[in-house]
């Protein structure tokens, strides 16, 4: 968010629930299990709780949960195919996993996390930097950008002559950067290059419901545009056009990261580069964000 004059204005934020799960139905047995993820954000406080549970592979250690009694005991029905697995009814047996599974998975559901958090701190960073960049270009001042894991970002002006470019700046290059980014990876087949589709498809989900929904309480870089003479049916459109394409982007992305029934396993290096540079975003933000920027 950019604001204009000695007053700060609020920050690009937005708030995002994420619900992805496999549950078996259908009269098919389909995946063991479900994945979900809430995300709140209060007074700019980030706050990930990931709780993932997912099925795979060809047979699993399980405690069976079952409607009749099984023609197989737990022990050697574990090591059955699970499309084998019927009671003595021959109908489909439900069965969730046991402690044995979800703990051999635990490193996939905090790449996962680490993941969600990354795109959140480096998605406000792109957007700050189209507000500052589109000031310091159009003859404004800036006189701080505050970029912080435990408050919203926003850029602070001392003079800006051209607000309406500048506040469209941020969302528009939010997106455009990351896009640059994912393609630059796809073109040099970097093998995290999924890490970047998400992370595009995040930032185009977080700037599109920014800009439109914020409209509707004149919050933020929504407000300021509306104050400032953008009509109000263009940031519906901004929206109705980037939501879709980050949903997209994230369409088939669950097996990279071990999730959904054709989940395969994370690669260990991509899950410690993505864990090192959100370690070293905080540090960073930490750091520097109560610098003031001299421009």
């Amino acid at each position: 968010m950019a604001g204009a004059g000695v007053t700060t204005s609020g920050a690009a934020g937005a708030a995002a629930e994420l619900v992805a799960g496999a549950v078996l139905s259908g009269g098919t047995f389909g995946t063991a299990g479900s994945a979900a993820f809430a995300g709140t954000f209060s007074t700019g406080l980030l706050s990930v709780v990931a709780a993932v549970v997912a099925g795979g592979g060809e047979g699993v250690p399980v405690y069976s949960i079952f409607s009749q009694q099984p023609t197989h005991d737990a022990a050697s029905s574990s090591k059955l195919p699970r499309d084998k697995m019927t009671n003595c009814w021959g109908q489909r047996i439900s069965i969730l996993y046991g402690p044995a599974e979800t703990m051999k998975r635990q490193p996939q559901y905090l790449f996962f996390a680490a993941t969600l958090a990354f795109c959140w701190l480096a998605m406000q960073a792109v957007h700050e930097i189209g507000h500052m960049s589109a000031a310091l270009l159009s003859g404004g001042h800036v006189v701080r950008v505050i970029l912080h894991p435990a408050t919203f970002s926003y850029t602070q002006l001392s003079r800006n002559p051209h607000p309406n470019l500048v506040t469209w700046m941020g969302p528009i290059i939010g997106t455009i950067v990351p896009i640059a980014l994912l393609l630059l990876a796809r073109a040099l087949r970097w093998r995290g290059w999924y890490v970047f589709r998400f992370f595009a498809g995040f930032c185009f989900i977080a700037n599109g419901v920014y800009i439109a929904f914020g409209s509707l309480g004149n919050i933020g870089d929504a407000g300021d545009l509306l104050r400032h003479g953008s009509p109000i049916y263009l940031l519906w459109m901004f929206g109705a056009i980037t939501i879709p394409i980050g949903l997209w982007l994230w369409n088939g992305l669950e097996p990279h990261f071990g999730l959904g029934p054709n989940a395969s396993t994370p690669d260990p290096m991509v899950c410690y580069v993505v864990t090192a540079l959100l370690v070293i975003v905080v540090l960073l933000e930490l750091l520097l964000s109560t610098r003031e920027v001299v421009a």
